[in-house]
């Protein structure tokens, strides 16, 4: 049972990402997606997390028919009226031994309230279990895409460092043969330098990434993580509509609901401590010398002399009611914040990433290519050069970040309401060649 929800959990949760984020797997031959589906099956089938909330769903399950059982019965054994100091059973006529049974039979409608309660507890456990799944899911894909950002920014980086190499040996040749200065040798040495700092900062970057994803899918930390790509640029945004619905449908929202309703029934069990409960006793006494004797007792307690706890109780009650209900309203309002923070991220970062690969890219390869016919007929300095031309670079690995941005953004709406991630729209995979 507990696999099958699992299983079901799982199916429901890549079909939410299958159309979101499509990674591309230049990098390691695999299909489109697969690297990202893989990823998410894995945390969620070996997430230590998700199988302890399994398995108090479980345990909150089997609490509501306990609710509805009866208390256990008593069964009382003894002797009554032994003669000392001489003990006898015979001697006396009114000497027994006894045996009885109890029953406690509690007033009407007290079982069913507990075993609603019981059932709105479960509700809570589902509800809070789907929305710990939800946000598994959007790190799984925060995680992905900042190793993949890192991936690509290394590429870029090492990129800029084997060009500007080249350039540097280039500088120092013409340096040595006094056709060059020593001022650009120094530089191209000094930008070299910055570069493999650089490169090493990055690695450890994503060194700490490659291990947050590997524990969130419950796999070693140390666990070799292979190169990531990703995903292309996406420029749909969810409908407003869409989003409420998903608000309303969200985990926390359940939760919330979920609460009020055992509230409402721990009301109603306050209040059912009015009617009084029934106490059932049959005995059987054997004696010596007399007849056996049986017996049958009906026992009620009174709650009557009890009318003052039995108030405040509901007064208690009463107040756990009205403090889930605004917990519901105030959970409402945190979600639809969250949901349009969220919603602005994705615009932004949408229009950011753009705005650096159809604009400010170009225009640095247009200033980088001008900077380089300028140096060679000695219109610019060096400086001026390589700087143009590591700005190419530069503002690529911007763009790699907008872009790796865009579907952390888009996860933070499936962590805060469940807000389905949208689909890919079509277009070419970004490439960082």
């Amino acid at each position: 049972m507990k696999r099958l929800r699992l299983l079901r959990i799982t199916a429901l949760a890549l079909a939410a990402i299958a159309g979101p984020i499509s990674f591309s797997a230049r990098a390691s031959g695999e299909p489109p997606e697969s690297s990202l589906r893989a990823a998410v099956q894995r945390a969620l089938a070996q997430n230590p997390e998700l199988a302890e909330m399994e398995l108090r769903i479980e345990a909150a399950k089997r609490r509501v028919p306990q609710a509805l059982a009866l208390p256990d019965p008593q069964l009382v054994a003894g002797a009554i009226n032994v003669p000392v100091p001489d003990v006898s059973f015979a001697r006396d006529d009114m000497t027994m031994k006894m045996v009885s049974v109890e029953q406690m039979i509690p007033a009407r409608g007290k079982r069913r309230v507990a075993a609603d309660a019981a059932t709105a507890e479960v509700e809570m456990v589902e509800a809070m279990h789907a929305g710990h799944v939800n946000r598994l899911i959007a790190e799984v894909v925060d995680a992905f895409s900042e190793t993949a950002e890192l991936d690509a920014r290394l590429a870029i980086a090492r990129r800029s460092l084997d060009r500007l190499g080249r350039v540097s040996e280039s500088v120092r040749a013409r340096y040595r043969v006094g056709q060059g200065t020593l001022p650009d040798a120094l530089l191209a040495g000094v930008e070299e330098t910055k570069l493999r700092d650089r490169i090493r900062a990055l690695e450890g970057d994503r060194a700490s990434a490659a291990v947050r994803l590997n524990t969130l899918q419950g796999a070693a930390a140390g666990e070799a993580v292979p190169p990531l790509v990703l995903p292309p640029l996406d420029r749909t945004i969810p409908e407003r509509a869409t989003v409420q619905a998903a608000i309303e449908r969200s985990p926390d929202i359940a939760r919330a609901e979920a609460e009020v309703r055992r509230a409402e029934r721990d009301l109603d069990a306050a209040r059912l401590e009015r009617r009084p409960d029934l106490k059932f006793m049959a005995s059987y006494g054997e004696r010596q010398r007399r007849d056996d004797m049986i017996g049958a007792t009906i026992g009620v307690n009174l709650p009557f002399f009890q009318r003052r706890r039995i108030a405040a109780r509901v007064a208690e009650k009463e107040a756990e009611l009205g403090a889930a209900k605004k917990k519901l309203e105030s959970i409402r309002l945190s979600l639809s914040r969250e949901v349009e923070q969220a919603l602005i991220d994705v615009r932004r970062e949408m229009d950011r990433a753009a705005l650096y690969r159809e604009t400010i890219l170009t225009q640095d390869r247009t200033a980088a290519e001008a900077a380089e016919q300028a140096y060679a007929v000695g219109r610019i300095d060096f400086e001026t050069y390589v700087r143009a031309v590591l700005a190419v670079d530069e503002d690529e690995a911007e763009a790699v970040m907008r872009e790796a941005a865009l579907p952390r953004a888009r996860a933070k709406l499936l962590a805060a309401a469940g807000v389905p991630l949208p689909e890919i729209a079509s277009g070419e995979e970004v490439r960082h060649d």
